[in-house]
């Protein structure tokens, strides 16, 4: 038996039927199956043949287990899983059984109680996706994730021991590192894959390294502790997209004139902000969205509006008075409001950007 959560996400709640398990096979929609409590053999075997073993767009989901040990030898009846979400507060027996998924290529990894990631050097090199959430320990090495040399997307959640070792994954993409404080990011140099890194909270605050990577085309800060200078950033020119959330510290922003490619700026909160005036000179800005933009007064923005490039922009202000007359500004300058936009479903890149090559 199961229930729909949502949109493509389905809850398996009783064991299942292999008449069941075809219909979820069935569902073109369908990205995630999960499940938190122990199922029969059956069902397991009928998940791997039915459905994961036609489905490796499918992602099985373990998660819960509060108050009890889970045993994760389930795994060896479901080879044929490509993708796989464990998210435990509790004990974990038999860790190693991920090792039978040799057909894994995503993997990520919520486990509060484990205190080694030994497991890491049991499942396949070929691995494409890889999530690391915190745990209680401090022990866990990431020396080991040097042998994942297809790897793409990476992120870590305050584990930073041998954290150099990222700069060896000359495949990787994308990267979140999170809750971590290092001295610098000298070590992702190297990494001329990379196009989109996000650091969230932490206290990294030496990101001068930045201005080389010159490939990066998504940006985003969020929450980083004394995070006090981002002028690096004027020397990033492949960057499309910049996001910047909750950096208090942060009064004006850098120069914008030599990004050429940079088109979407976001910005949540940064209550510190009070010169925006580069945004008038950002040669290919088009969407601009301020959310929480407590702090600020509607008529900050006319540089924002004085750019010619500039087609959309949206800020939430503190009250109707500086909303109406932020519009106001829109309807002068002859721009749209992103926001409307969007709830009119009118071009808008509010939840999806478009890269460029």
């Amino acid at each position: 038996m199961y229930s729909q959560i949502r949109e493509g996400v389905i809850e398996v709640t009783k064991e299942l039927t292999p008449a069941e398990i075809k219909e979820l096979c069935d569902m073109p929609e369908l990205r995630i199956v999960q499940y938190n409590h122990p199922l029969g053999a059956n069902t397991y075997t009928y998940l791997n043949d039915l459905l994961f073993a036609k489905r490796s767009d499918v992602t099985l989901r373990i998660y819960g287990f509060y108050d009890e040990v889970y045993d994760l030898e389930c795994l060896e009846h479901m080879p044929a899983v490509t993708k796989l979400s464990i998210e435990c507060a509790g004990e974990i027996a038999h860790l190693q059984s991920i090792a039978t998924l040799q057909q894994l290529k995503e993997f990520s990894l919520q486990c509060e109680q484990i205190d080694s990631f030994d497991l890491l050097s049991q499942i396949p090199a070929h691995l494409q996706s890889l999530e690391l959430g915190s745990t209680s320990s401090k022990k866990p090495d990431l020396e080991v994730l040097a042998r994942f040399e297809q790897l793409t997307y990476l992120s870590i959640d305050g584990h930073h021991k041998h954290i150099e070792v990222i700069g060896q994954l000359r495949t990787l993409e994308q990267l979140v590192l999170q809750s971590i404080s290092v001295s610098d990011l000298d070590f992702l140099a190297d990494l001329k894959s990379l196009w989109s890194l996000h650091l969230h909270f932490g206290g990294t605050r030496q990101l001068e390294a930045l201005a080389r990577l010159q490939h990066i085309k998504y940006l985003r800060l969020s929450q980083i502790k004394g995070l006090d200078d981002i002028h690096f950033i004027s020397a990033m020119q492949g960057l499309q997209y910049l996001y910047l959330e909750a950096l208090p510290h942060i009064t004006t922003l850098p120069a914008l004139d030599e990004l050429h490619s940079l088109r979407k700026i976001e910005l949540i909160g940064m209550k510190g902000l009070k010169d925006i005036q580069s945004l008038e000179y950002a040669p290919a800005l088009i969407e601009f969205i301020h959310r929480e933009a407590w702090e600020m007064a509607p008529e900050a923005y006319e540089p924002l509006m004085r750019n010619p490039s500039v087609k959309r922009a949206y800020a939430h202000l503190k009250n109707a008075k500086k909303m109406n007359t932020f519009q106001h500004l829109l309807h002068h300058y002859h721009k749209k409001n992103t926001l409307e936009e969007r709830d009119h479903h009118h071009e808008h890149w509010w939840f999806e950007f478009p890269y460029e090559n």
